[in-house]
């Protein structure tokens, strides 16, 4: 079936932040000790596509056994965005990203569906001179699950003729949830978190929809 629209995760799927951003999780629990630290690194390298503010919310939770105030989440993710909107800016691309991008803009609409909040990823977005190639930019909140079901019903697009590309299995779930077929990006020598028959690339070197 010919796509009708395509949406993509940012991070992990268009640029390569992925490393960047563990590393300033890291930072964000460096102060409860190094195997705070190591958990939280993990977790956030395990839960790619969910909202920092969950992340955040979660680790303090699951690991410091505590509640975090609005005040300090919103501080911590504050943080967090300041760590790293200018290496995201310029870290590489993901290869063939800017290919892929160049051959189907114009030719179909393409969104961003992304964990990162709204006016950081529109800022990020625009510093990569990435801008012109979507037809829109969401990021959180809502989460992609909310962001693909709207679009849809704005755009009506038949749901099977949409494309969902990414690399965490929150974008998996929200294909999923909404009818969407999807392709997942697993770099080389990494495991996925993909069900088992999942279509999956290495990268978007080559990807024809």
């Amino acid at each position: 079936m010919t796509p009708e629209a395509v949406f993509l995760d940012f991070d992990g799927t268009l640029v390569e932040s992925l490393d960047l951003k563990v590393a300033a999780f890291r930072t964000l629990y460096a102060p409860f000790g190094r195997q705070i630290e190591d958990k939280a690194a993990a977790y956030y390298r395990a839960n790619t596509g969910i909202s920092r503010f969950v992340r955040i919310r979660r680790c303090h939770r699951d690991l410091l056994g505590e509640d975090i105030a609005a005040d300090e989440l919103q501080r911590l993710s504050d943080r967090f965005g300041r760590l790293v909107e200018d290496k995201v800016v310029a870290c590489d691309a993901v290869p063939g990203a800017l290919a892929f991008l160049d051959r189907y803009r114009g030719v179909l609409p393409l969104f961003i569906a992304s964990a990162t909040p709204q006016a950081e990823l529109e800022r990020i977005v625009e510093r990569r001179a990435m801008a012109a190639c979507f037809t829109d930019i969401f990021g959180s909140p809502p989460d992609k699950t909310a962001i693909l079901h709207d679009v849809i019903a704005t755009h009506w697009f038949d749901p099977a003729a949409v494309v969902m590309i990414g690399d965490g299995r929150s974008d998996f779930d929200a294909a999923a949830a909404n009818g969407v077929r999807f392709i997942g990006r697993v770099p080389p020598g990494e495991t996925g978190v993909f069900p088992p028959g999942t279509t999956t690339v290495a990268d978007l070197r080559g990807l024809e929809l």
